[in-house]
């Protein structure tokens, strides 16, 4: 019985740990993506595929994995909300707030 209760444990402190980690990929800050920190222009045509969308925010230095915004958006039901435009983005910005951006339409 003790065993059990130990590996209850366990497998709690493992999943406390990865859901940790997955929330500071999720609203920690992005790289930098410019030496002199200016923001980046984007420009989103319609039509545009989040994956695809995500993959130039990875090309542009804005965000170190694109499966993080994928996945994020899935989760909160965004994944199909993309909307077309030029964007301003700071480098630095989280994948939520990059997220947020890109469907919402601000810039």
């Amino acid at each position: 019985m003790r065993w059990v209760l130990r590996f209850l444990f366990l497998i709690f402190l493992l999943a406390g740990g990865l859901s940790w980690w997955g929330w500071s990929l999720w609203t920690g800050q992005g790289p930098v993506a410019t030496d002199s920190g200016e923001s980046v222009l984007l420009d989103i045509p319609s039509g545009m595929t989040l994956k695809a969308a995500a993959d130039s925010l990875v090309s542009a230095g804005l965000l170190r994995d694109s499966r993080v915004l994928l996945l994020g958006a899935r989760v909160n039901g965004l994944d199909r909300g993309l909307r077309a435009g030029m964007y301003r983005l700071e480098p630095g910005t989280s994948p939520r707030e990059l997220l947020e951006n890109l469907t919402s339409g601000r810039s």
